[in-house]
Protein backbone atom coordinates (compact mmCIF):
# COMPACT_ATOMS: atom_id res chain seq x y z
CA UNK A 1 0.00 0.00 0.00
CA UNK A 2 1.39 3.40 -1.03
CA UNK A 3 0.38 6.92 -1.14
CA UNK A 4 -0.36 8.35 -4.49
CA UNK A 5 -0.64 12.33 -2.63
CA UNK A 6 1.00 14.09 -0.18
CA UNK A 7 -2.13 13.96 1.91
CA UNK A 8 -1.95 9.86 1.07
CA UNK A 9 1.73 9.78 1.80
CA UNK A 10 1.74 11.27 5.18
CA UNK A 11 -1.28 9.19 6.17
CA UNK A 12 1.60 6.02 5.47
CA UNK A 13 4.23 7.91 7.03
CA UNK A 14 6.24 8.63 3.66
CA UNK A 15 6.96 4.79 3.47
CA UNK A 16 4.87 1.92 1.90
CA UNK A 17 3.08 -0.56 3.77
CA UNK A 18 3.09 -3.75 3.45
CA UNK A 19 -0.28 -5.92 4.24
CA UNK A 20 0.08 -9.38 5.76
CA UNK A 21 -2.70 -9.35 7.47
CA UNK A 22 -6.48 -10.04 6.15
CA UNK A 23 -8.85 -8.76 6.05
CA UNK A 24 -6.88 -5.16 6.76
CA UNK A 25 -9.49 -2.63 7.55
CA UNK A 26 -9.19 1.35 6.96
CA UNK A 27 -11.14 3.93 7.84
CA UNK A 28 -11.55 7.35 9.82
CA UNK A 29 -9.81 8.20 13.15
CA UNK A 30 -12.54 9.64 15.55
CA UNK A 31 -12.17 11.80 18.49
CA UNK A 32 -11.48 9.47 20.93
CA UNK A 33 -10.12 5.75 19.00
CA UNK A 34 -9.23 4.15 22.32
CA UNK A 35 -13.72 4.49 23.96
CA UNK A 36 -15.03 4.21 20.19
CA UNK A 37 -16.59 0.93 20.59
CA UNK A 38 -17.38 0.84 16.97
CA UNK A 39 -13.49 1.47 15.54
CA UNK A 40 -12.23 -1.40 14.27
CA UNK A 41 -9.80 -0.59 11.69
CA UNK A 42 -5.83 -1.40 11.46
CA UNK A 43 -5.58 2.23 9.61
CA UNK A 44 -6.99 5.21 11.38
CA UNK A 45 -6.92 8.03 8.59
CA UNK A 46 -7.34 11.99 9.99
CA UNK A 47 -9.69 13.76 7.63
CA UNK A 48 -11.42 16.68 8.22
CA UNK A 49 -14.53 18.07 7.41
CA UNK A 50 -16.32 17.94 4.59
CA UNK A 51 -15.11 13.94 5.06
CA UNK A 52 -13.87 11.58 2.73
CA UNK A 53 -13.81 8.82 4.75
CA UNK A 54 -15.48 7.26 6.57
CA UNK A 55 -14.95 5.81 10.11
CA UNK A 56 -15.47 1.94 8.71
CA UNK A 57 -14.56 2.29 5.04
CA UNK A 58 -13.13 -0.31 3.04
CA UNK A 59 -11.16 -3.62 3.76
CA UNK A 60 -9.11 -5.32 1.76
CA UNK A 61 -9.53 -8.72 1.67
CA UNK A 62 -8.54 -12.53 0.41
CA UNK A 63 -10.02 -15.46 -0.38
CA UNK A 64 -7.38 -18.32 -1.77
CA UNK A 65 -5.12 -15.91 -4.23
CA UNK A 66 -7.25 -13.11 -4.90
CA UNK A 67 -7.27 -9.96 -3.21
CA UNK A 68 -10.51 -7.77 -2.94
CA UNK A 69 -11.50 -3.91 -1.97
CA UNK A 70 -14.86 -4.32 -0.05
CA UNK A 71 -16.71 -1.24 0.91
CA UNK A 72 -17.50 -1.17 4.91
CA UNK A 73 -20.69 0.48 4.23
CA UNK A 74 -18.87 4.05 3.59
CA UNK A 75 -20.85 7.33 2.69
CA UNK A 76 -19.09 7.85 -0.21
CA UNK A 77 -17.94 4.78 -1.06
CA UNK A 78 -14.35 3.92 -2.95
CA UNK A 79 -13.52 4.00 -6.55
CA UNK A 80 -10.56 0.68 -7.57
CA UNK A 81 -9.47 0.58 -10.81
CA UNK A 82 -11.57 3.07 -12.25
CA UNK A 83 -15.19 1.08 -10.89
CA UNK A 84 -16.96 3.09 -8.44
CA UNK A 85 -18.61 0.49 -5.41
CA UNK A 86 -20.36 1.52 -2.35
CA UNK A 87 -23.69 1.23 -1.19
CA UNK A 88 -25.13 4.03 -3.69
CA UNK A 89 -23.61 1.97 -6.38
CA UNK A 90 -25.30 -1.29 -5.10
CA UNK A 91 -21.84 -2.82 -5.70
CA UNK A 92 -19.75 -3.83 -2.40
CA UNK A 93 -16.49 -4.60 -3.80
CA UNK A 94 -13.78 -4.96 -6.58
CA UNK A 95 -11.22 -7.60 -7.28
CA UNK A 96 -7.68 -6.36 -7.55
CA UNK A 97 -5.89 -7.64 -10.39
CA UNK A 98 -1.92 -8.41 -10.27
CA UNK A 99 0.11 -5.54 -10.26
CA UNK A 100 -0.05 -2.40 -9.48
CA UNK A 101 -4.52 -0.98 -8.31
CA UNK A 102 -5.27 2.63 -7.70
CA UNK A 103 -7.63 2.77 -4.88
CA UNK A 104 -9.52 6.21 -3.76
CA UNK A 105 -11.57 6.67 -0.91
CA UNK A 106 -14.49 8.54 -1.20
CA UNK A 107 -15.29 10.56 -4.74
CA UNK A 108 -12.75 11.16 -7.76
CA UNK A 109 -11.67 14.19 -5.90
CA UNK A 110 -10.68 12.86 -3.19
CA UNK A 111 -7.01 13.58 -1.78
CA UNK A 112 -6.80 9.67 -0.22
CA UNK A 113 -5.96 8.12 -3.59
CA UNK A 114 -3.41 5.23 -2.76
CA UNK A 115 -2.00 2.55 -5.13
CA UNK A 116 -1.81 -1.27 -4.36
CA UNK A 117 0.23 -3.62 -5.68
CA UNK A 118 -0.25 -7.16 -5.64
CA UNK A 119 2.80 -9.58 -6.33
Amino acid sequence: LRGLTDIAKKVLNDKDVEINKFPFKIGRKGLNVEKDVFADNDLYIEDKEPFSVSRNHIAISRLNDSFFIVDRGSTLGAIVNGKEIGKVKEIMDAELVNGNNNVILGMADSDFKFEIEIK
